[in-house]
């Protein structure tokens, strides 16, 4: 980049990538691309940060179309920029990596291991925002069939066994282990499911009002696994919790605010979330009455 990009002005940074230049000559045809394809992995990622984030390499290299290994080298070079570096073009080529279908399972690993990054762009809170936009039927042709796929060397199981470990966090970083926890429950493979049940627990016993809160949240997340799940883990937490002498704030105030939203969302008479299914109207209806 010193020796070969000018980016002084948007004239001088197109012009480092005209046909006479060393970047043209490396991206040239499909042989050029793949006799230097670490080079140009470790070019995409640190590029956003050399113009002062305004742009992806994509934005100026002469390519046309951008082969898929070169998707797959932008992917791969995600987890390792500083945050600062994700702007309008990067979230533009996950879209155009979604809509191809191309490398979906290994975009989705690494959105789930930025998950956990405290103030990333691209953090749980990101993923939550994502995912809840779809219908059922849609996101789980992506999202569920990806927690499906997973293995143990996958950011999934990661951070499964990092939170089963019951590590020390703070309350900040418990929210976003909790939301990427509970987008996992969308999974069909019961033991993932439960191992995420398992860990949202855990990290409840510490954070109760957190976990109440975001409980609270998933009613409105159009798949029932979800709910169904975190009223679960709530109630695990409850019932862990609720003749603990050394915490009378969790009795007197954080347990009884968390049944009074449970019931006015659940069993009033204009609950917004009134629901027929029988094991949350059992987790939730023994929670009110401890």
């Amino acid at each position: 980049f010193e020796k070969y990009l000018n980016a002084s002005t948007e004239d001088t940074l197109k012009d480092s990538f005209n046909s006479n230049s060393y970047f043209y000559s490396i991206l040239k045809d499909s042989n050029a691309i793949l006799n230097n394809i670490s080079l140009i992995e470790a070019l995409i990622t640190e590029f956003p940060k050399r113009v002062e984030n305004k742009g992806e390499f994509f934005d100026f290299v002469r390519l046309g179309e951008i082969p898929d290994f070169l998707h797959e080298a932008f992917i791969n070079g995600l987890f390792w920029r500083d945050k600062s570096c994700f702007n309008n073009s990067t979230l533009n080529l996950f879209v155009s990596i979604f809509e191809r279908n191309i490398y979906t399972d290994t975009l989705l690993d690494v959105l789930t291991a930025l998950a956990t990054k405290l103030n990333h762009p691209y953090n749980a809170q990101w993923l939550h925002e994502f995912l809840e936009k779809f219908s059922m039927n849609e996101r789980d042709t992506f999202w569920s069939e990806f927690l499906r796929k997973q293995d143990k060397t996958g950011s999934v199981y990661r951070i499964l066994s990092w939170i089963e470990k019951d590590p020390p966090v703070s309350e900040i970083d418990a929210k976003l282990y909790l939301l990427i926890l509970m987008w996992m429950l969308t999974s069909t493979n019961n033991v993932l499911r439960d191992r995420a049940t398992k860990g949202i627990y855990l990290l409840g016993k510490r954070f109760p009002s957190l976990l109440f809160s975001l409980t609270i949240q998933s009613l409105s997340i159009n798949d029932p696994y979800v709910p169904e799940r975190m009223l679960a883990a709530s109630y695990g937490v409850t019932m862990a919790l609720h003749n603990k002498l050394d915490n009378p704030n969790f009795c007197g105030k954080e347990l009884p605010a968390f049944a009074k939203n449970l019931y006015n969302a659940m069993f009033d008479e204009d609950a917004m979330y009134s629901t027929t299914h029988i094991l949350m109207r059992d987790y939730a209806q023994h929670i009110i009455e401890i």
